[in-house]
């Protein structure tokens, strides 16, 4: 199908665009993918969903999920 683009020149006349990615997947993922990604848990590697702890240990600030892992962390350091 095609579209006059330009009603007063009848001879320009355009395809009209269409998009593969069009589907419900392809938007969702657009959201998720522009959304802030969470923290890391410095300690066990997951993602920290609530308010993480957050700890500067020899001048580098690190994020654990929970106590145990800023405790198992520390022990690991030491």
């Amino acid at each position: 199908m095609t579209m006059n683009l330009y009603p007063d020149e009848p001879n320009q006349e355009r395809k009209e665009e269409t998009f593969e990615d069009d589907s419900e997947e392809s938007a969702f993922m657009k959201g998720f993918n522009e959304e802030s990604e969470d923290p890391v848990c410095d300690e066990c590697g997951r993602a920290i969903q609530e308010k993480p702890i957050i700890v500067e240990i020899e001048g580098e600030k690190h994020k654990f999920c929970s106590s145990d892992c800023k405790e198992d962390f520390e022990e690991s350091i030491s």
